[in-house]
């Protein structure tokens, strides 16, 4: 069987953190090889809340990011050899079951990427904020198949390279990132998008969606994408509780209907021991 790896980016998000690496061990069923989770934090709270997760999870491969993100990152794509390769950020969570065989089977030379987010009645984009309609699917039984070429490029079903939640071919990530430049997440997103193959016109999907973003908060100073503006959800106030040893329930997180592939949702809290 063919193996995957998994890449997480995090900054001073150590709850989001733990609440996306416990959706993995919960929901994800498919051999994962190595999780790399290259983090990075801008105080010494949001520090102790790494050393708390750290010990929470100690299989991962844990990269203290340095000054040059690019380095720390080309560092990881070297060591990796999996056939697969899904990068995630830390506000993702992992809603519901995965067994990836199926669609694995449909990526064949004609599939750019699989998408674990879009999902069949995904109609609107909630950081673009404009009607997305559904694509003009091929299959939309067992799976979803259509061509994001002929879609509309601004929105879900024609962006084929958003950074996280979709499974790439390792060896063709590996040969447009290694070999181009970057500082950050977002970055390798836009250096995704230039080399768009439109020999590969196809994109796959389950029909409902896998993995969402919850972006309750923002760690970029340019205030980055559309994000909720709830205090309770600040990366230092989620901090906060997370020190107090408490954690996101996924109570009202997994199986959620979600409208969109970034969903806001009102985090309810559990003790937790450790």
């Amino acid at each position: 069987m063919n193996t995957l790896n998994i890449i997480i980016f995090s900054k001073n998000r150590a709850m989001q953190l733990e609440l996306l690496l416990r959706s993995l061990k919960d929901n994800f069923h498919y051999p994962i090889r190595k999780i790399f989770i290259l983090y990075t934090y801008t105080d010494e709270e949001y520090k102790t809340g790494y050393d708390i997760i750290k010990k929470m999870y100690q299989k991962p491969n844990w990269i203290l990011q340095n000054k040059n993100f690019k380095n720390d990152m080309d560092s990881i794509l070297n060591q990796i050899e999996s056939k697969y390769l899904l990068c995630l950020s830390d506000d993702c969570v992992v809603i519901r079951s995965v067994v990836l065989d199926k669609l694995l089977k449909l990526y064949t030379s004609d599939v750019i990427v699989i998408s674990m987010r879009t999902a069949k009645y995904i109609t609107e984009s909630y950081g673009a904020s404009f009607k997305l309609g559904t694509a003009k699917f091929i299959e939309n039984n067992n799976y979803l198949k259509w061509k994001w070429i002929d879609e509309d490029q601004r929105g879900d079903w024609g962006y084929p390279h958003g950074i996280d939640s979709n499974i790439y071919r390792t060896e063709i990530f590996k040969t447009i990132v290694l070999n181009g430049n970057y500082k950050n997440p977002p970055t390798i997103e836009t250096l995704l998008q230039r080399y768009k193959d439109r020999n590969k016109p196809y994109m796959v999907s389950d029909i409902q969606s896998l993995i969402i973003s919850v972006p309750v908060n923002t760690v970029r100073a340019d205030g980055g994408c559309k994000h909720g503006d709830n205090p309770k959800y600040t990366t230092k106030a989620l901090n906060k509780e997370f020190l107090n040893k408490l954690r996101i329930s996924t109570g009202n997180v997994y199986n959620i209907n979600n409208e969109y592939i970034h969903q806001l949702i009102n985090f309810e809290f559990k003790k937790f021991d450790g």
